[in-house]
């Protein structure tokens, strides 16, 4: 579930206390909700029918005078309003949730019969429909989901989804323990009806997610998703949040108590090690090695055995049990978790003695699967980060270059700010730091005001626990708002690593001041710091404008590209470069993934401007036109990018050409 609004906020809160106070009241609004979803599918049913039935009675009613009028009049009109909602009817059957991804697990097969015992054992136990698919991915996480075969309707399938870092992280008991859980939310039993629900906001919500994002449904079912989904997904937070508990005491009433607790803490334990420690590891390397290792997750297996130390082991469980209940996810935080099981405090401390990590479920659980499901993560994993790996190697090596030339310069002539800048920054991704933080004090010393420069000292300060950062990244938030959503995301990750230092009050005021009470503030100053450089002409020639525009066609997304000279206080040569893109399905919802990619694939296209700053705007029926774009489209020579007219010189150059 996405953060929700204040308003949402104060929607959920009311609705809490509704749930505590009057149960039953809250389960009829529920209820009331649910009906008027399926009514909203079922109007088009039932024009249908009013329809045919009108026809009967027209037809039994030929030769009457007002028959006959009212035939002329209604019969097209409620014809083509029919025909209309039929169609919606029809695509709500033909909507097709695709499977989850990752490598599936035959559990007819022999190989498979182990974890196949496991899950039907643990299903009875817990009353839940049987599981038909086993999907293992790379996430530390498990979960089940439902797969109607028509849209909302129709035979489900059960699919169980297994991370195999979590099942590198848990006993065979423990693992059990998770799958009770993930199975009490299928089950048939004591918690059916509110199950019932549970699913029946997933599935609408699985629904929505790809019937816009694959443009399957038309205005009549897109508008109900819109409007429909976002509603009953609110209204029914406190249930499903409540559900969670329930299925935490199911799988500890199954498993044991103690079981389940440690499975809880472990799963924690194990996603800090891989955020913190094995993965930061592995991508440090990029520079180093031509391709990714080939092996990551038999590292991952001996990394998890091997590297959790005792006094990383307490950081992390203080930093997760310190985390706070959220209205952003419907699982509670573990602390809450732990609570409700009857682990307070001290309770917990006896928790932590009995983690073990070397006694993985995978291998024992998976048998001769195991080796199967190792190489296909293996491979996937490879497919995934060989561009980017080889894309690091390649600028490393360039990075290199870079020093060796600009190195051999400083022995005969002082370096520029904008050469130490490049010099500074290619150290850092050549790994060296140190040399790195000597050049930016010699910057700072010529221009204190260079944003950037703070921002990075401060960055690589934090990095080695030096408290010293805070100042550094204080005085780049206020030389360049533009730093800020980068500077507070680098103190949130301090804060995590230094608990101490996060409780101080120096460090709670600038969080505080910059981002809990600066977001109107800092959109405003983000928003002047943007209009103040869109009439500086940018400093591109023709040759690159044709390689961006040759390399933008690819991206059938991109609409328009603008390009401006940005204002900076150093004499650093950047470009502000704003990029409108649009889809043809006018109702697609764009998550953080779409967006992602696009930067990324954007980023690469525009690689011949070198230093830019990246805006991306939706232009289309789903966004309102931004009043910045407006404005760019009104200074001439800023379009450097528009597709339409590029695609046009193209056909036309091309019915020359033939």
């Amino acid at each position: 579930m996405p953060i929700p609004s204040t308003r949402s906020e104060t929607l959920i809160k009311k609705l809490e206390i509704l749930a505590r106070k009057n149960p039953q009241a809250y389960r009829i609004q529920i209820a009331i909700l649910i009906g008027l979803g399926y009514c909203y599918i079922a109007l088009p049913a039932i024009l249908v029918c009013l329809y045919v039935y009108h026809l009967y009675t027209i037809f039994n009613s030929i030769g009457r005078p007002f028959s006959n009028l009212l035939a002329s009049f209604l019969l097209p009109t409620l014809s083509i309003l029919t025909c209309f909602l039929s169609i919606s009817l029809f695509n709500i059957f033909f909507v097709k949730i695709p499977p989850p991804q990752g490598v599936v697990l035959d559990l007819n097969k022999r190989e498979n019969s182990r974890i196949k015992d496991i899950l039907q054992d643990v299903s009875k136990k817990v009353g839940s429909v049987e599981i038909d698919s086993v999907v293992m991915t790379a996430d530390v996480n498990a979960a089940v989901i439902q797969i109607p075969k028509f849209g909302m309707f129709g035979k489900k399938q059960n699919f169980l989804i297994v991370g195999l870092p979590l099942m590198l992280s848990l006993s065979s008991e423990q693992f059990k323990a998770v799958l009770a859980h993930e199975f009490a939310h299928l089950s048939t039993n004591e918690l059916s009806l509110n199950n019932w629900l549970y699913r029946l906001v997933t599935n609408y919500k699985y629904l929505q997610e790809n019937a816009l994002k694959d443009n399957k449904v038309d205005l009549y079912l897109g508008l109900f998703l819109k409007w429909y989904v976002p509603l009953i997904d609110i209204h029914s937070f406190v249930l499903r949040r409540v559900n969670e508990y329930e299925a935490d005491r199911l799988a500890a009433n199954i498993t044991g108590t103690k079981n389940f607790a440690i499975a809880l803490v472990s799963i924690e334990i194990v996603q800090q090690f891989l955020n913190k420690k094995f993965w930061p590891g592995i991508y440090k390397n990029r520079g180093m090695q031509p391709e990714p290792p080939a092996n990551i997750f038999e590292l991952m297996e001996k990394s998890i055995a091997i590297e959790c130390d005792p006094t990383d082991l307490q950081r992390w469980l203080k930093y997760s049990l310190n985390k706070q209940t959220n209205l952003s996810d419907t699982h509670p935080c573990l602390a809450d978790r732990l609570l409700a099981l009857g682990y307070r405090e001290d309770a917990i401390k006896e928790i932590v003695s009995c983690l073990k990590f070397h006694n993985s479920s995978a291998r024992l659980c998976l048998g001769n699967s195991y080796y199967y499901i190792l190489s296909q993560l293996n491979q996937a994993w490879i497919d995934d980060e060989l561009y980017n790996w080889e894309l690091n190697y390649a600028r490393t090596q360039k990075s290199q270059q870079s020093v060796n030339h600009l190195v051999e310069k400083s022995e005969n002539d002082s370096l520029t700010v904008d050469e130490l800048w490049r010099l500074a920054t290619r150290k850092i991704e050549l790994g060296e730091q140190d040399s790195a933080i000597i050049i930016f004090y010699q910057i700072l010393e010529r221009n204190p005001n260079h944003a950037k420069t703070n921002l990075s000292l401060g960055t690589i300060l934090l990095d080695t626990n030096n408290t010293d950062g805070i100042n550094y990244l204080e005085r780049a938030m206020q030389l360049d708002p533009g730093t800020i959503p980068e500077a507070i995301t680098i103190l949130n990750h301090f804060g995590d690593r230094a608990p101490d230092v996060a409780e101080s009050d120096r460090y709670k005021n600038l969080i505080s001041d910059y981002y809990i009470h600066g977001v109107n503030s800092l959109s405003k100053a983000y928003s002047k710091s943007i209009s103040r450089d869109l009439n500086n002409k940018h400093q591109l020639n023709r040759d690159t404008t044709e390689l961006i525009t040759h390399n933008l066609i690819e991206l059938p997304e991109i609409q328009h590209l603008y390009a401006v000279r940005k204002v900076r206080s150093d004499d650093l040569l950047e470009h502000r470069v704003l990029a409108t893109y649009s889809f043809k399905d006018r109702l697609k919802l764009v998550d953080n993934e779409d967006i992602e990619k696009m930067y990324i694939a954007l980023e690469r296209a525009i690689e011949p401007l070198g230093l830019v700053t990246i805006h991306l705007f939706r232009q289309d029926g789903y966004c309102e036109c931004n009043p910045i774009i407006e404005k760019l489209r009104s200074i001439p020579g800023t379009c450097i990018y528009n597709r339409k007219k590029t695609l046009a010189i193209i056909a036309e150059r091309n019915e020359r050409e033939n």
